[in-house]
């Protein structure tokens, strides 16, 4: 079943024919709600430190988030949302689990011919010092979004977006993530839901102009994921 295995369809022999369309059904309606908790599950994972977990459970994530039967789901919060933020989580705890660089170790120096005493004793050889920098090195920033309600999400002071040139005949929504950073500047932005071949270029630009207060935790300043909704009214003029 959906809640132990998110890829689960019964294959023939399995199930009797005329169950079939009641399974699909109700698998439907259970998937976005359970992939919301695996969600869920993978983020804790994440924020522990445990990046080998939380890379599998978001690539399976990101699996049921492809099957056609929630489709439809997809173009909307919260299975929109997930999406994108499944990707950018799966991607830190990728790079977060890379193995360390070998250390290199430098060859042998040859005796010299006119040495006459015995060359003395090799000493041990020193920790490698990759690995060293690699138990050492910091984790990988945490990026904070509206899943996290011991946050405070930024306040806006200047997103202005573009004014779209040409008729809007039928109203047109689209949407983009942007992190703003401990300064409150847009550190990145992607649109996941395009509005226009040629303006979605023009409401990116615009978005790394917009300043913001920064998310706080505890009264410090943090990194934020924020979701953001452009509305093109139809207009005929």
């Amino acid at each position: 079943m959906p809640t132990r295995d998110l890829l689960y369809r019964p294959v023939d022999g399995d199930m009797p024919p005329r169950l079939r369309p009641l399974f699909t059904d109700k698998r439907r309606a259970l998937l976005p709600g359970i992939i919301q908790a695996r969600y869920a599950q993978a983020k804790t994972a994440f924020d522990r430190g445990d990046y080998k977990v939380s890379a599998d459970a978001f690539t399976q994530i990101l699996m049921a988030l492809a099957d056609p039967d929630i489709a439809g789901e997809l173009r909307h919060a919260p299975l929109a949302d997930l999406r994108v933020l499944a990707i950018g989580f799966k991607d830190l705890s990728i790079r977060a689990i890379a193995p360390p660089a070998a250390p290199v170790v430098p060859p042998p120096v040859p005796p010299s011919p006119m040495a006459s005493a015995p060359a003395p004793a090799p000493s041990p050889a020193p920790a490698p010092v990759a690995e060293v920098a690699h138990a050492d090195a910091p984790k990988p920033p945490r990026i904070f979004d509206s899943n996290d309600v011991d946050v405070m999400p930024p306040a806006t002071l200047k997103q202005e977006i573009p004014r779209f040139q040409r008729t809007v005949l039928v109203e047109r929504t689209g949407v983009l993530f942007i992190v703003i950073d401990e300064r409150g500047m847009v550190e990145s932005a992607i649109i996941t839901e395009s509005l226009d071949r040629q303006y979605d270029p023009m409401v990116l630009a615009a978005a790394r102009t917009w300043i913001y207060r920064p998310a706080t935790r505890n009264g410090m300043a943090v990194k934020y994921r924020k979701r953001i909704q452009v509305t093109l009214p139809r207009q005929t003029n």
